[in-house]
């Protein structure tokens, strides 16, 4: 399977460290007026007065490092099919070191929007609190969080501003990452539309494998990026979006779920690899039963 197997267990890794991830900062949204604000509501590194905002911020890393995972595997794909010469680099020390590199850079990048330009102030806590106790019987300063409050009268224009620039700069990560995908991906397609180019059964593979990305970007897109970037700017449109946001969530924790499904539906031969391997584990454990017995 060449370097094709290392974007498979990247996935995989993701996969396994996002359900991680949701699990140790579990995470809810709350909606007031002009202002969305994530927030912990419990695990491990909920202690506000010890990690701040930071755990809420790693964990919306997290969507970044799912633009940046998709990014890579549609490289990954391009190189494949126009620069086949060089496609071997990314099973290479240094070609799986700068793809980490850049698949880091995205988490980093987003982590750092929301500490440096959601993170809770004072004001922000007054704007909010009432409200949050109203809806939930609880301080706002106990819970770590981010947030934007948009433009409001009641709120100073360095608040907003900060909220805006914050929204901004997720907002162009989105677009840069989703145009990479349409991009490449129609690169890709009017490649494999080409004749006498490749053979049939290698045309038929790259369309297999095209298939699957295609679907293991739709998925996150649909189930997480677009409602999270949606929820951001829905103090904006004056939407209560918190039921939607809440599903959102839970949508995005069956991702980890269904990219491993797609993958088996999709491409056989991975699939018939993982039948072999089941026949031939189940082959080996009734050879050793008699004398596991004895």
């Amino acid at each position: 399977m060449g370097a094709y197997r290392y974007l498979l267990a990247s996935f995989a890794c993701y996969n396994i460290f996002l359900s991680l991830v949701d699990c140790v900062l579990p995470m809810a949204i709350f909606n007031n007026k002009s202002s969305l604000i994530p927030f912990l509501t419990g695990g491990f590194f909920d202690d506000v007065k010890t990690f701040g905002s930071l755990p809420v911020a790693i964990r919306g890393s997290f969507f970044g490092l799912g633009y940046g995972i998709l990014v890579i595997h549609f490289l990954y794909r391009y190189i494949v099919l126009f620069r086949p010469q060089i496609s071997f680099k990314f099973s290479q020390r240094n070609g799986m070191f700068v793809a980490f590199v850049f698949f880091l850079s995205h988490g980093v990048l987003w982590c750092s929007v929301c500490r440096l330009l959601m993170y809770p102030d004072e004001e922000m806590l007054e704007y909010n609190e009432k409200a949050f106790f109203e809806k939930f019987n609880a301080n706002l300063r106990d819970f770590s969080f981010v947030g934007t409050v948009l433009y409001d009268e009641n709120v100073s224009k360095e608040l907003y501003t900060r909220g805006y620039t914050g929204l901004i700069c997720l907002t162009l990560i989105s677009t840069y990452a989703v145009s990479s995908y349409v991009f490449l991906g129609y690169k890709i397609m009017s490649k494999l539309q080409e004749h006498n180019i490749i053979s049939r059964t290698t045309k038929k593979q790259h369309s297999q494998l095209f298939l699957s990305l295609v679907v293991q970007t739709i998925i996150p897109c649909v189930a997480s990026f677009f409602p999270t970037i949606f929820g951001w700017y829905s103090p904006i449109l004056k939407l209560k979006v918190e039921k939607a946001a809440e599903f959102s969530i839970i949508s995005n924790a069956f991702c980890s779920i269904i990219d491993p499904i797609a993958i088996i539906v999709l491409l056989p031969n991975y699939r018939t690899k993982i039948c072999k391997s089941n026949k031939t584990a189940k082959t080996t454990s009734f050879a050793e039963k008699p004398t596991f017995l004895i």
